[in-house]
């Protein structure tokens, strides 16, 4: 490398490697040969200003620089943290309110899906469902026969059968939050002769015939007996199976698998006993934020009224 010509204009020269030269050069030096060896003359920055070259009597000196960076001062960087903190309080409940619903929503179309494979299955190998029930046994006809049959074509790790352990032995509530008592959850789960199961992946399952309104239930908790809130619409939900269409089901065919009762009134407000058919069809829990003003009434807290057809979500 060429010697530095020693004139008046390079009083100040400023190398170009600060993680090679800064450590060496960080003392006051008499650096004549290494400079002279290491500089080359056509580069006029050294770490950002940050040390500097003058000329005393022909001898170079390093001295740090009186640049200074800017910089926040500490009440600016407390009140910056201030502002992000607030606004993930604001944000988060919401974005972590939104991620559970989406979760939940999965959790249901899969449930849904595997019954719907499993009772095709099911059918494909002992004929259509309503004759099921023309040569079962006495004992468990209306639900363990069909639930055992069905289940056959699942993943299913524990059998419960009509004793407690595959269902949360706490209260139910409703989506509103009232509290089942004595109502339907309570009296088919603990009291009839529901025939349960719990899956591979937890989700919980009890067959329990309807026979009033011609259909088989299957009551789901995609979140088994000990976790979530067991309230129905949230990790609770139905599926109905129809054997007479003629019957009292409704606009149920005979032989398929629905999610909730009843398809035929699936067209006008939302109502509490659709609220499978609700997930599966718009994908969304928004039920439980609106407010539950009637049996036929969800109202948004921005006024809107759920229905299957204008105002399927609260957004």
């Amino acid at each position: 490398m060429n010697n530095m010509k020693q004139t008046q204009d390079d009083r100040t020269i400023q190398p170009f490697n600060c993680s090679t030269i800064q450590r060496a050069c960080s003392v006051h030096l008499n650096a004549r040969k290494f400079l002279s060896n290491l500089v080359p003359q056509c580069l006029r920055t050294f770490c950002n200003g940050l040390l500097r070259f003058t000329r005393n009597d022909g001898l170079f000196t390093v001295h740090r620089s009186q640049f200074t960076q800017a910089a926040f001062t500490l009440a600016e960087t407390l009140i910056v943290i201030g502002i992000i903190g607030v606004v993930a309080a604001l944000t988060l409940p919401n974005l972590n309110h939104a991620t559970g619903d989406k979760e939940k929503v999965t959790k249901v179309k899969k449930i849904y899906s595997s019954l719907t494979d499993a009772f095709d299955r099911a059918q494909a190998v002992y004929g259509p469902f309503d004759e099921w029930f023309n040569y079962c046994p006495e004992e468990g006809c209306w639900d363990k026969f069909p639930a055992k049959r069905i289940t056959e074509f699942m993943k299913v790790s524990k059998e419960c059968g009509y004793d407690d352990g595959c269902f949360s032995d706490q209260p139910f509530t409703y989506e509103d939050g009232t509290q089942d008592d004595t109502g339907y959850l309570t009296t088919e789960l603990k009291h009839y002769d529901a025939y349960m199961f719990i899956l591979s992946d937890g989700t919980s399952l009890a067959f329990y015939d309807k026979s009033g309104y011609a259909y088989l239930r299957i009551i789901v908790d995609i979140d088994g007996p000990n976790k979530g809130k067991n309230q129905y619409g949230s990790d609770l939900f139905d599926f109905y199976v129809c054997y007479d269409e003629d019957d009292g089901a409704r606009g149920g065919k005979t032989n398929y698998l629905y999610p909730s009762a009843f398809p035929d009134l699936w067209t006008d407000n939302l109502s509490d006993a659709y609220l499978t058919a609700w997930v599966i069809e718009n994908g969304n829990l928004d039920y439980l934020k609106a407010t539950k003003t009637s049996y036929y009434t969800y109202e948004c807290p921005n006024g809107k009224i759920l229905d299957w057809t204008t105002n399927t979500s609260c957004h």
